[in-house]
């Protein structure tokens, strides 16, 4: 499997989950994206073709869950790496490990240093290099430069936002990728109208932590919150 940063597949059945994590993974220095699955079965014959090094799985997806298919691609993959996700890893944790599972982790820290910390730390030997200390100036210009649009286009909507030229309900049913990372807290505070009390109080509602970013958020908690602005 070859190459210096490590072929990851993504499998989520929120399709904006995996925009996000598209997002993510470009961020980081020692990990590619290579593939992206809607469901366990889907992830099962991609194997074949994409051999990723590394597999994020969603816990919980219709038909084959997280614990089924990660059984399977530990039995067909024997050196693949999987991490399993979710935004609720509440007595989840050790199924997924008896399963084959190296780790788990919350998707609320689904962020590149937090990938790539784990990657190294559970690699087989002989796998994918660590690169952040051998990228060239090219390399390290290019993520430079996202890192740099990333932050340009999140302070235009938050502009646009208070200006009131775009709604963050529809922000947020697009699943733009730059925004994967940000505070859903710190977007609310951007619109007009709402302040801490509100924005709190709105994510009380939707049943959303004040900490969490875009990318962990779960599709009922996306939709809730679209439909608490909407109104």
């Amino acid at each position: 499997m070859g190459g210096l940063r490590a072929r990851v597949l993504v499998v989520d059945d929120s399709d904006v989950f995996l925009g996000a994590a598209a997002s993510v993974i470009l961020a980081t220095s020692t990990l590619r994206l290579v593939g992206a699955a809607g469901s366990g079965e889907e992830a099962i014959r991609l194997l074949p073709q994409l051999r990723p090094d590394l597999v994020l799985l969603d816990f919980q997806m219709p038909g084959m869950d997280g614990v089924q298919t990660t059984r399977i691609i530990r039995r067909e993959e024997p050196r693949t790496v999987v991490i399993v996700i979710s935004a609720d890893l509440d007595g989840r944790s050790d199924a997924a490990r008896e399963a084959g599972a190296a780790t788990t982790l919350d998707k609320r820290d689904f962020v590149p240093r937090t990938l790539d910390a784990l990657w190294q730390a559970h690699k087989p030997d002989g796998r994918s290099s660590p690169v952040a200390s051998t990228r060239s100036p090219e390399s390290r210009m290019n993520a430079l430069r996202q890192a740099n649009q990333i932050r340009s286009l999140r302070a235009k909507l938050k502009q646009d936002l208070r200006e009131g030229t775009v709604g963050l309900e529809q922000i947020l049913s697009t699943g733009a990728g730059y925004l994967a990372t940000a505070k859903v807290f710190d977007l609310l505070l951007a619109v007009p109208k709402i302040g801490p009390v509100k924005a709190a109080h709105l994510l009380n509602l939707a049943h959303i932590s004040p900490s969490k970013t875009v990318v962990a958020l779960s599709d009922r908690q996306s939709a809730r919150l679209i439909e608490l602005l909407s109104r």
